[in-house]
């Protein structure tokens, strides 16, 4: 049988393994998740209020995707746990205190041996122990302060990530925005040319019947017919695709329906010489990761003088308080002050070598500056070089689309005094209407081409990068009804 005082310690265990085993954190139910995730999706899609009568201009889309995108919500989460880090790295400075309570049986008699021969106890055989520590830090010749500057460094880099993907964001908005409103011009233009291809063939056929024209001129048109008829299927999946890009980065259901302003903004010059060396030093100054380089430098520079200080002795306060039951000791309650220097004589030589990997480090990261700030110039480039094909290319679609459309006139002309047949009416309208299409995403290539060289060149950024790092706010979620929604995705007309 269990002994009476060791059943309650055996029931204390069992109730705090009990109590362990209670707190476990609950397993993720893949259901419950899906659940939730509709519920959330449901409830985005009623927050934004999309008034489906009226299209949303860009600036709207933008204010959308900052406050609504899940992957940039989760990078301005992220940059809390800096925050956290930044709090850990003053502990160093802080007072620090430990308690102690213990208790303490022998299963014999605590005896030694006296001078006389006969034996004494010199503690009593059961005891309790109190004791309560304080270390108060002193002088660490640095550590905590080059540890809280590295960790400020950290927050602030955490914080430039944040900023850049801001940027790509709207970067990626904007393109979307624009191949959205290009697929659903082009859709307009493939109608057209559809529509022309019918009144063609009805004009064939009429004149095939009058013996004017002959079979294979009708047999072309219907062909030409067919041809704009796929091209406008096209044209309307090219719609689908460019929606959900588009949804995608607003982080909406792939079934809301979005419209936008169809108009292409005006077009902005090309950059001469000048105005691309001002780009290039523009992004030399203004890019995140050059800051975020900076400031990795600027941690190298301080991990150094942090592993000197680990050659180097710290002082520290101590404060004691003792408590205990011993009836040997006169004076069994009392407390202590003082100090200690303490430091490490000999730990394998570990912290010579990691003295030195950090020096090497300070060189590894001024040369990851320079590769850094390269990739910068290189990436300007690159986009320049994208903007002026883009510009000669609708430079070229302009003049081959003008001289489609006189050709055009002159065939429709010749074709209704019955000197043209219609498959050359046919041809000249295709031509044409391939010629618009093909102008149109040219137009639209050179404005894509423009805001990818405005993102890699931070031309449209008004606040410095660290400044905006500074002051970056975690935006507030849509608000999320939790009231009865649907579950599920809408029907297949809905979609529409």
């Amino acid at each position: 049988m269990i002994g009476r005082r060791r059943l309650p310690c055996l029931l204390l265990l069992l109730a705090l393994f009990a109590a362990l085993a209670g707190c476990s954190a609950p397993r993720v139910s893949r259901d419950a998740e899906t659940a939730r995730f509709n519920t959330e999706a449901a409830g985005r899609r009623a927050g934004l209020a999309i008034d489906p009568s009226q299209p949303l201009t860009l600036a709207q889309c933008e204010a959308i995707a900052v406050r609504n995108n899940l992957s940039y919500r989760v990078t301005l989460l992220q940059t809390q746990l800096q925050d956290d880090q930044v709090r850990l790295s003053l502990v160093g400075l802080l007072p620090r205190i430990n308690a102690e309570f213990a208790g303490s049986a022998r299963n014999n008699k605590p005896l030694v041996a006296g001078p006389g021969g006969g034996n004494f106890a010199f503690e009593d055989q059961r005891a309790l122990r109190f004791n309560l520590r304080a270390v108060i830090p002193i002088f660490d010749f640095g550590a905590t302060y080059f540890a809280y500057h590295i960790a400020t460094d950290r927050e602030l880099q955490a914080r430039l990530a944040a900023v850049r993907a801001r940027q790509l964001l709207l970067r990626d908005v904007r393109t979307a925005y624009a191949e959205h409103a290009a697929a659903l011009r082009q859709e307009n233009l493939a109608q057209v040319a559809v529509a022309a291809a019918q009144e063609v063939l009805k004009t064939a056929k009429s004149l095939e019947r009058e013996g004017l024209g002959s079979g294979a001129d009708t047999a072309f048109v219907e062909a030409t017919l067919a041809q704009a008829g796929l091209e406008l299927l096209l044209a309307q999946r090219r719609i689908e695709e460019s929606r959900l890009r588009l949804n995608m980065t607003l982080s909406v259901t792939p079934w809301t329906n979005c419209r936008v302003d169809l108009s292409l903004p005006e077009a902005v010059p090309l950059p001469g010489p000048e105005q691309i060396a001002a780009l290039e030093q523009t992004a030399l100054r203004a890019r995140p990761e050059l800051w975020s380089q900076d400031l990795e430098r600027h941690i190298s520079a301080n991990e150094v003088r942090r592993r000197i200080t680990a050659f180097l002795p710290h002082l520290d306060g101590l404060s004691d308080f003792n408590w205990s039951t011993q009836s040997m000791q006169v004076n069994p309650t009392f407390a202590t002050a003082g100090f200690v220097v303490g430091q490490t004589l000999l730990d394998g030589t570990s912290s010579i070598w990691r003295y030195d990997a950090a020096r090497k480090q300070v060189k590894v990261e001024e040369e990851r500056a320079l590769l850094t700030a390269m990739g910068v110039l290189f990436d300007v480039d690159f986009r320049v070089l994208q903007l002026q094909r883009a510009q000669a290319s609708v430079l070229a679609r302009t003049q081959v689309a003008a001289a489609q459309e006189t050709l055009l006139k002159e065939v429709t002309a010749r074709y209704r005094e019955s000197l043209e047949s219609g498959a050359n009416a046919a041809r000249a309208l295709a031509e044409l209407r391939g010629a618009q299409r093909e102008l149109d995403q040219a137009r639209t290539d050179y404005l894509v081409a423009w805001y990818e060289l405005n993102a890699a060149a931070m031309n449209d950024e008004a606040a410095p990068p660290d400044a905006a790092a500074r002051e970056l706010e975690l935006a507030p979620a849509p608000a999320t009804p939790r009231e009865k929604t649907d579950s599920g995705p809408p029907q297949a007309d809905e979609r529409r």
